[in-house]
């Protein structure tokens, strides 16, 4: 793999890898939230359903940005 196509990889599997969090700021975006109640059911929603899946994928971006950038060799083009 080039340098280039490394980076190409990397920033999807970092696109992948943070999908709950783009989720919370779009639905914060779209729900507009005023109070703090609103601010704290969306904050906890986001967290009953997003957070594990956060967490799983944050793991699985490290050792997949480990694999692209440690193990595969790269070539010059």
């Amino acid at each position: 793999m080039t340098v280039l196509s490394k980076i190409k990889w990397s920033l999807i599997c970092v696109f992948i890898g943070f999908f709950p969090t783009w989720l919370y700021l779009l639905a914060k975006f779209v729900f507009r939230p005023s109070g703090f109640w609103e601010n704290f059911t969306l904050a906890g929603a986001v967290l009953w359903f997003g957070g594990g899946l956060q967490l799983i994928l944050f793991m699985v971006l490290i050792v997949v940005l480990f694999i692209i950038w440690s193990v595969l060799p790269t070539y010059k083009k």
